[in-house]
């Protein structure tokens, strides 16, 4: 049977927040952009490679506020 290992739900409220704060994010920055269908394929290129990069910085962001560190996702396997 499976019994998760003690933290668990720490790192899952900690991946929730995460995400809340990117979202909250990601619709603010869309509140104040023009319509998609204005402006140049550029414009909209240049557009869209903002949102991306705004929304993927400001969920690392938050998950390096959070004590997120890059050995909490490697795997400790325990034979």
């Amino acid at each position: 049977m499976y019994t998760p290992q003690p933290g668990w739900i720490l790192f899952l409220v900690k991946l929730v927040v995460a995400v809340a704060i990117m979202t909250v994010v990601l619709i603010g920055m869309m509140w104040f952009m023009p319509a998609w269908d204005s402006g140049n394929m550029l414009m909209r290129l240049l557009r869209l490679m903002a949102v991306v990069v705004v929304g993927a910085g400001s969920y690392f962001a938050a998950l390096g506020l959070l004590g997120f560190r890059v050995r909490d996702f490697t795997r400790n396997v325990v034979v």
